[in-house]
């Protein structure tokens, strides 16, 4: 069953956020707590401005009453408090006369949203239930279009979904440390994590001029725009509901931002293996 997260489903959530530990469903108990409060305030009508709301659904097995999958929606990601922040990536043409030489460059520009999308993310499914003939991770995922599709004037004009990359065999971001790591002394996790509550670091600290890919390490430049393994599935889903990879990506590990305009959001059929109570 897939259900509007409660304040008790804290713990649970704690367990899930081991395996996912974004910025969306951080490691965190104190930021899992906030975050359950956010989503019963925004389901229950609480929050006035519907674009200050964030919802929480999550997977429940009718066995065990166990929560194993949880997803999200950002009603708006991106103010002038904290902005949506990306890297931008433009080809650039490069002739000399001189040489009669031309080479076409990619340069990463990074970029500024302070009037918001709607975000979709927070996708994470127990190991154990994954593979199984419910598509239990389709179903989690599909919840959010479909509570998006029925209140399209709670969510902004474009729907925005964060993928992430592949990452080294330690766990790193071949990107974050090309660039990231020779501006500030966070890491990876430290830095994606402080993003969720203010900016100010990444427009102050990171590079404002145009960076040019063939300079970075081959292992950085072979993630750029790329999806993981484990987010695959997800691209596949996304790009048949019309989601489309805009040549942004995350400033932190270059993964790819697929983005489509809510308006365009046709209709959403939930899976009859899963039952829905959205309140």
């Amino acid at each position: 069953m897939i259900r509007q997260a409660r304040l008790e489903d804290v713990k649970s959530l704690q367990r899930l956020a081991v395996l996912l530990n974004s910025t969306n469903l951080p490691d965190e108990p104190a930021g899992i707590e906030e975050i359950l409060r956010q989503s019963c305030d925004s389901f229950g009508g609480k929050i006035q401005n519907p674009f200050e709301r964030l919802y929480v659904f999550v997977l429940e097995d009718n066995q065990t009453k166990q929560v194993i999958g949880s997803s999200q929606i950002i009603a708006q990601h991106g103010t002038p408090d904290l902005p949506h922040i990306f890297f931008q990536i433009e080809n650039l043409t490069c002739h000399s006369e001189t040489l009669q030489q031309t080479f076409d460059q990619k340069i990463l520009t990074l970029g500024f949203n302070s009037e918001g999308v709607t975000e979709v993310g927070g996708l994470v499914l127990d190991p154990a239930y994954r593979h199984v003939p419910q598509k239990l991770g389709r179903a989690l995922s599909l919840v959010r279009f479909w509570f998006i599709q029925h209140n399209k004037k709670l969510f902004r004009e474009t729907l925005l979904a964060e993928l992430l990359p592949p990452f080294d065999s330690a766990g790193q971001s071949p990107l974050w440390n090309a660039i990231g790591r020779h501006f500030m002394t966070l890491s990876y996790h430290e830095a994606d994590h402080l993003s969720r509550k203010q900016k100010e670091f990444i427009e102050t600290l990171f590079p404002s001029y145009p960076i040019y890919v063939s300079l970075l390490p081959q292992d950085a430049q072979a993630v750029i725009g790329q999806v993981g393994e484990g987010s695959r599935p997800a691209a596949h889903l996304l790009s048949k509901l019309g989601f489309r990879f805009e040549n942004r990506v995350d400033p932190f590990d270059g993964g790819p931002h697929f983005e489509m305009q809510t308006a365009n959001l046709g209709s959403i059929e939930l899976d009859s293996e899963v039952r829905v109570e959205i309140t």
